[in-house]
């Protein structure tokens, strides 16, 4: 999907888990309604919408000429099987960087109080103190997504440290690969889950409605 089509969207991240599957578990989402990135419910009130804006951006104090330069590095031609069942599709290409913009920190969706993901994975209301973030779309099965909807990994730009999250301890995380793959030593599951559903804030369209209410009844 284009850069463009990203921006123009808001969506919800939810945490892809790397442990069995447990029913009594809600699903999870990044939140950062308290002041600083965690889970907290997919459905929670505030601090769970986020946009896209992509350096060079309208939208984007990174767009100036200078900090675009700096902002950009190759990554290798070849994708990497991940743990989560997909493939990481990477390009020779430079990659578009990015900040994340919590939409709805107090609630309410507000152009006005607009609060962006730091470095520290605090929230900060100036976009010029805010991590930029490279996106690592992973290849998976189309049938398991809905339409719009976005499996990757977001790392910090100049780093390879990832986002991570711990769907136990409800906690996140900026993680190298190495410590993302860390099992538990009792159960030998990974601890740390390190890729990210990206769910479009939008209806799902009336006839995939209709499609699943028949394979219900």
């Amino acid at each position: 999907m284009a850069a463009g089509d990203l921006q123009k969207r808001c969506y919800y991240f939810s945490a892809v888990s790397r442990s069995p599957f447990d029913p009594g578990r809600f699903p999870q989402s990044l939140n950062v309604a308290g002041g600083r990135a965690r889970l907290d419910n997919f459905d929670a009130s505030a601090g769970n919408l986020w946009s896209f804006r992509f350096v060079g951006g309208h939208a984007s104090v990174f767009s100036e000429p200078k900090v675009l330069a700096m902002s950009s590095r190759k990554v290798g031609s070849k994708g990497r099987d991940d743990e989560a069942g997909g493939v990481a599709l990477t390009t020779s290409r430079e990659q578009r960087c990015f900040t994340l913009a919590c939409m709805n920190c107090n609630g309410a969706r507000d152009q006005q109080q607009v609060m962006y993901l730091a470095p520290d994975l605090s929230v900060v209301p100036d976009e010029g103190r805010a991590q930029l973030w490279q996106c690592m779309p992973l290849q998976t099965s189309s049938k398991s997504l809905l339409p719009g909807e976005l499996v990757m990994q977001i790392r910090a730009h100049g780093s390879d440290k990832m986002l991570c999250s711990d769907d136990r301890r409800l906690n996140v995380y900026l993680l190298k690969p190495a410590d993302a793959a860390m099992l538990d030593p009792v159960s030998g599951n990974f601890i740390f889950n390190d890729t990210w559903e990206a769910t479009p804030d939008e209806d799902p369209p009336e006839e995939l409605i209709d499609s699943l209410l028949e394979s219900l009844q």
